[in-house]
């Protein structure tokens, strides 16, 4: 179907399975340095190359489930990340981390620090991953406890993450700036469930107590403080993100 406006017209194609696409439930869109498109799904993911979709629901006989993670590293290889464990594709060829599966399972996002190790979020908490051992990342509490942090949503920037993480048993959730190379908590903040945060290019957006926040309650003194600036109370801007427009967009 098309849509003409202000004297420009714009041509919409629609892609279902009849099509080729291995589900309708897409969850995360992925375009490569070629410009190869990338479907995920809870059903496996879809490769459309602009001509035709390649599937992948399957890998040597066992279901990939769902696919939650995507991203490509400085060789051109395709990471997936899957509740079945963490994949690689080139070539056309699919094939498993055996490494990683053998220590964490159901791997939801990944993270490339600029040395290239993986920050990889699981069910079992945050980890420092690379190729061949996995390193915990916890957080210490107070009194000296230590524990896993297990971040319901992470952004990586340099040496830190900020990170969401909840606690059922309290009923709150928690907003909070970690080094990840030192495994120290910088600060955190602390909420009735309902945190979220995305980013787009250089900025973080934190969406706490019913607004958008750019850090004004993060740590100042780190090393995010020119990334997290004020965000400026305009009506128009809270309207332009206003929850829950961009609830499926968080990067």
């Amino acid at each position: 179907f098309t849509i003409s406006a202000a004297c420009q017209t714009l041509s919409f194609n629609q892609y279902t399975p009849a099509e080729g696409l291995v589900d309708t439930r897409v969850e995360k869109i992925f375009q490569d340095s070629r410009g190869v498109m990338y479907f995920l799904t809870p059903d496996g993911f879809s490769v459309f190359d602009g001509q035709r979709f390649t599937n992948y629901s399957q890998y040597q006989n066992q279901s990939l489930s769902i696919v939650s993670d995507i991203l490509e590293e400085k060789d051109g290889r395709i990471l997936i990340v899957s509740i079945s464990g963490i994949y690689f594709l080139q070539h056309n060829k699919l094939e498993k981390d055996t490494a990683f599966f053998t220590r964490s399972a159901e791997p939801g996002s990944v993270h490339i620090t600029p040395s290239g190790e993986k920050i990889i979020a699981a069910n079992s908490g945050l980890m420092l991953y690379n190729g061949k051992k996995t390193t915990p990342l916890d957080i210490q509490k107070e009194g000296g406890t230590k524990q896993p942090l297990k971040a319901d949503k992470v952004i990586l920037k340099d040496d830190n993450l900020v990170v969401t993480y909840s606690n059922q048993k309290l009923n709150r959730q928690y907003l909070a700036l970690y080094n990840w190379k030192e495994q120290k908590l910088i600060s955190e903040v602390t909420s009735e469930p309902g945190i979220n945060m995305m980013q787009y290019q250089d900025k973080i957006f934190v969406f706490l107590k019913k607004e958008w926040y750019l850090g004004r309650r993060l740590e100042q003194k780190s090393s995010l403080r020119m990334l997290l600036q004020d965000l400026k109370r305009k009506s128009s801007f809270r309207t332009f993100w206003y929850w829950p427009t961009l609830q499926n967009h968080w990067t």
